[in-house]
């Protein structure tokens, strides 16, 4: 149990550092920035409204309220996908990228002055191996090493 308040409270504190910092460079909401990120990241910097609450683990009346106040802010537009109007596309505007690049950049500030500089490359990797394994989705276990 102790590992995993360990884990848990890592993260909570981790989270909380970037979303303070991402939060203070681009001046609108922290929660925002999952989104920006995952739009900047896709072909032509957008995607479905299903293909984005499946990526951020959104219900989707929850994502079309934050879309709505999104595209509100100029940060994204709503469409419909040409060949089928009812599937509905969001896009990042200029606005949007501009945003989202701060963000990442303010992200990746924080976690290498403020957690990954608390760690050896060696704790690193290790990290990175058990987190991997812990979200693994074949529920096999981890193959150990060394015997």
């Amino acid at each position: 149990m102790h590992a995993w308040l360990s884990i848990r409270d890592g993260y909570h504190h981790a989270l909380a550092e970037i979303d303070s910092r991402v939060g203070s460079v681009t001046d609108r909401p922290a929660a925002w920035s999952d989104l920006l990120r995952f739009l900047r990241g896709q072909p032509d910097r957008r995607a479905t409204m299903h293909a984005i609450a499946d990526a951020l683990g959104m219900s989707s009346g929850g994502l079309t309220r934050l879309v709505d106040r999104m595209a509100d802010d100029g940060l994204l537009i709503r469409s419909s996908m040409p060949s089928d109007r009812r599937v509905v596309l969001a896009s990042l505007t200029d606005a949007g990228t501009d945003i989202a690049d701060r963000a990442r950049e303010a992200e990746l500030a924080v976690l290498r002055t403020e957690i990954f500089s608390r760690l050896t490359p060696e704790q690193i990797d290790q990290l990175d191996t058990l987190m991997t394994s812990l979200r693994r989705n074949d529920r096999e276990p981890a193959a150990r090493s060394g015997g």
